[in-house]
């Protein structure tokens, strides 16, 4: 349902609002409230509801912080300013007086103009918030200032130290200005919802700040709502080129986008610090372009829209679950990957994550996408070895009947496990991806564009299968530019006690049984170099809680379960256990350092032959 409310604090603008509503059969609903009332009424007025509020001053600018609806401004004209200079300039007896607005941004044209036709020295100061009205207006009478302009708590302060003051009030065509523009903003909404009916998860999607750009992305029109939000006149916009305002931070689609002057829709951007939806539309007629429509829409609530689209995902199994808060290790190469990946995260660049079967690579891939810009949009993977060879590109890629995977991943996040099963002819496909954001599916002539963050997964080497004539080169090349290496599960002992109660925790309640281990047990457990990585872990302890028939799993049972009889496959790993506090700290300064024996003596705190007599002492191979 859309909605248009209009607040107030001020009795007599309340029925001046109420009288123009009447009269004008604007659909709007009208409330009094003050300043400290306003965000919880509103709130509760808008509940349930889209739409527009219309407010001016502190009012404004509380609700434009703390509430999600877009606020239209009731905004002083030029008249209107140029009457309360006039009256300032009759109330002062000597020629080019000095007079200051003192108010809210926003809340004041443009003076500029104003002073010269009044012949007098014309400033606006603005106020953060209503604590702040006195502390401006006494900057304004320390400026010189000898009339002040402004609300009852500026007039107030400003009488009290002997200067003259006009009281601003808005008059009946500044409120059916505001009206006509909120009406025009509801209007742009319902087009919108119509136009933008896949978007129906976006209810507060509307055309806000609206830009016109010449074919050159130079800036011919600006609205009122796009000065809000760049902070600049219409005069400081004009003439600019649009991506290089200041505080605007642009993806590489944007720049694509308007460079190949192809549409874009619902794109988030930064300004500021605040976040917009972007829509790009070229003005194409007969094939000549005559620039481009940008329409930019801030949203308040992000997180709660964007966590209602990843819902939309998650039922649809095509969203990512598992985020970076939760992965953590005290592993120093496993940090270093994990850091690694939170700063490529934030760049739409393809990603190349390697690793040993069974080292958490999905996992990784899942908080990567849940870190991007991308985080709001759909996580599609697909395991390259389950992937028919015969029709394997037809999946990815499509044909001339129906969509593939990396369709349904525009605007998202591709992940591919196993990158190195991929066929020559998709391999070529995925290069086209990654390069121009295109692709062609199979038997079709067209290039299909698709904007797509790519990340694969591998526990092979690309550049030796390139070379050995097994992988494309320059796709090898592309993906091992910003590549991430996991480590095994072995060289993170320091992981190990974390990883172990994570897995029974989870094992108990995945099972229902409340058993536990021996210390004998847990001591195998810990000592145990886990071949198979974090997948080996989970399944062991599944397993283990599934077959034990008591309550406490002591250490033969265990040994059972880490080294079954497997008919015809290679022996397996002896179970290595850790005697003492001291082979373990021993072991975890080589693995940390295996080739730095000077940084193993610094870590322990010990002499070089003490390193070796240890060495000995638990059979680690001493360096030659």
């Amino acid at each position: 349902m859309l909605k248009l409310l209009v607040v107030t604090p001020n009795p007599t603008v309340y029925d001046a609002t109420v009288r123009i509503v009447q009269t004008t059969k604007f659909d709007a609903e009208v409330i009094q409230t003050t300043s400290r009332q306003v965000v919880e009424d509103v709130s509760k007025a808008m509940e349930g509801c889209t739409g527009i509020v219309v407010a001016r001053g502190n009012q404004a600018q509380l609700l434009k912080k703390h509430v999600e609806y877009p606020v239209s401004e009731i905004t002083f004209s030029g008249q209107e300013m140029a009457g309360f200079v006039k009256q300032a300039c009759d109330l002062i007896p000597h020629k080019h007086p000095k007079i200051a607005f003192v108010g809210f941004r926003h809340m004041y044209s443009d003076v500029e103009n104003i002073g010269a036709l009044a012949n007098a020295d014309v400033r606006v100061y603005y106020a953060g918030s209503s604590d702040m009205v006195a502390q401006v207006t006494r900057n304004a009478i320390q400026d010189g200032a000898e009339a002040i302009i402004g609300s009852e708590n500026a007039c107030n302060y400003a009488a009290a130290q002997g200067i003259t003051t006009v009281f601003v009030d808005n008059s009946d065509e500044c409120i059916r200005d505001a009206l006509r523009r909120a009406r025009l903003a509801m209007d742009a909404i319902k087009v919108e919802q119509r136009r933008t009916a896949e978007f129906s998860s976006l209810l507060n999607y509307s055309f806000d700040a609206i830009l016109k750009l010449n074919p050159d992305g130079v800036i011919e029109i600006a609205n009122t709502v796009a000065e809000n939000a760049f902070h600049c006149t219409q005069a400081q916009l004009v003439g600019k080129r649009f991506t290089e305002l200041p505080g605007l931070t642009l993806t590489s689609a944007v720049f694509e986008s308007l460079k190949e002057r192809k549409n874009l829709y619902s794109h988030v951007v930064m300004i500021q610090k605040e976040r917009y939806l972007l829509n790009i539309a070229c003005i194409d007629v007969s094939g000549q372009n005559f620039g481009t429509i940008l329409s930019l829409y801030a949203f308040g609530s992000v997180d709660d829209m964007q966590e209602s689209i990843r819902k939309d995902h998650v039922q649809q199994g095509d969203a990512a679950t598992r985020k970076f808060g939760k992965f953590i290790s005290h592993a120093p190469k496993m940090r270093l990957a994990l850091e690694n990946a939170a700063m490529y995260a934030q760049y739409e660049l393809p990603l190349l994550i390697c690793g040993e079967p069974g080292t958490e690579k999905t996992r990784l891939a899942e908080c990567i996408h849940n870190e991007s810009l991308r985080r709001d949009k759909q996580f599609i993977q697909a395991d390259v070895s389950t992937l028919p060879i015969a029709n394997q590109t037809e999946l990815l890629f499509g044909r001339a009947t129906s969509n593939g995977l990396v369709y349904n991943a525009h605007k998202g996040t591709l992940y591919l496990r196993h990158v190195d099963l991929l066929t020559p002819e998709s391999q070529h496909q995925l290069l086209n991806v990654i390069r121009y954001e295109q692709y062609y599916a199979p038997g079709q002539s067209k290039p299909i564009w698709a904007s797509i963050r790519v990340i694969c997964s591998t526990n092979r080497d690309l550049l030796a299968m390139a070379k050995a004539g097994e992988f494309l080169l320059p796709l090898a090349d592309k993906l091992n530019d910003y590549r991430i290496d996991l480590p095994p599960l072995r060289e993170c002992q320091q992981d190990f006690a974390q990883l172990v109660e994570e897995n029974i925790v989870f094992a108990r309640v995945h099972t229902r049984k409340q058993a536990t281990f021996t210390p004998d047990a847990l001591k195998l457990l810990m000592s145990y170099s886990w071949p198979g990585n974090q997948r080996e872990m989970s399944i062991f302890f599944e397993k283990a809680f599934l077959l034990t028939r008591t309550n406490r799993m002591d250490a033969d049972f265990v040994q059972q379960l880490l080294s079954p009889e497997r008919t015809g496959s290679a022996p397996q790993q002896q179970v290595l256990v850790i005697s003492s506090d001291e082979e373990r700290e021993l072991r975890c300064a080589l693995s940390e350092h295996p080739n730095d024996r000077d940084a193993v003596l610094k870590q322990l705190g010990i002499s070089r032959a003490t390193l070796y007599r240890r060495m000995k002492k638990y059979g680690l191979q001493q360096e030659k």
